[in-house]
């Protein structure tokens, strides 16, 4: 609750700063049609729309560590202004969320928003949230529209009658990462497996890196009995052994 509560008031400000790159923000929170979700089970609220080249587009506002912030090759805020945008342009925006697992998702989720509400150009607005921001042009591409309609139905058809869809084929970008790894179990054993010959150094690393991996879960544990104890004591400078420590409440310094 306390992050959804944060990005409530970082949403705020976010818009402030759109507006004052100079855009016309309209319709905040717009939801996606009644027809979207009785039909696939699609719903969602628009974080707000642009007044830009005549239309009123759906805009994404997305908060982005500053590394993945810094793989997004999008335009300025200048740039946009001045409504000079290439073809080029805007296929090496898509193309670099693309490259991206956790902005693919971010793309269906916009397409899913124009189909919603019958426009055909969507727009991210990404920021660092240190200032910086990078804008996506996503015209609707409608092949992967249907495929995400199909989608869609294939998952309410599943829900209604209880059975369960085919798994996916094993992708370790995808599924090694999924919170749900331990339900959904895929057969990694079919996984075709590259085996490196001829590299002892590099197999040693990886001995040496499981046996130190042991060892720090034991000053884990070592740690956490050590701030236990003073959790408990005044402030103050303590000496143990040829160990002194700097204790104020909340805070330990070894």
């Amino acid at each position: 609750m306390g992050l959804f509560e944060a990005g409530n008031v970082n949403e705020a400000a976010y818009k402030a700063q759109l507006r004052a790159l100079g855009l016309d923000l309209v319709e905040d929170g717009a939801p996606l049609s009644e027809d979207m979700r009785r039909k696939y089970n699609l719903g969602g609220y628009l974080d707000t729309r642009i007044k830009w080249e005549g239309s009123r587009i759906p805009i994404e506002m997305k908060l982005t560590n500053p590394n993945m912030f810094g793989s997004i090759d999008g335009l300025s805020g200048e740039v946009l202004k001045t409504g000079e945008i290439t073809q080029d342009q805007i296929e090496r925006g898509i193309a670099s969320m693309k490259r991206v697992i956790w902005f693919r998702k971010y793309l269906r989720q916009l397409t899913v928003y124009l189909l919603g509400t019958g426009e055909e150009v969507g727009m991210f607005a990404f920021t660092d949230g240190r200032g910086g921001w990078k804008f996506v042009i996503v015209p609707l591409d409608y092949a992967e529209a249907e495929r995400i309609l199909k989608i869609a139905e294939s998952i309410k058809t599943h829900v209604e009658s209880g059975t369960q869809p085919d798994r996916i084929p094993y992708d370790h970008e995808i599924c090694g990462k999924c919170a749900f790894l331990s339900i959904c179990i895929p057969d990694i054993a079919n996984v075709p497996s590259k085996r490196i010959e001829g590299n002892q150094a590099l197999a040693d690393m990886f001995e040496a890196r499981d046996a130190m991996l042991e060892k720090w879960k034991t000053v884990e544990t070592i740690n956490k009995k050590i701030k236990a104890f003073f959790d408990n004591v005044n402030a103050g400078v303590y000496t143990v052994g040829n160990f002194s420590k700097f204790v104020r409440p909340g805070f330990v310094v070894v």
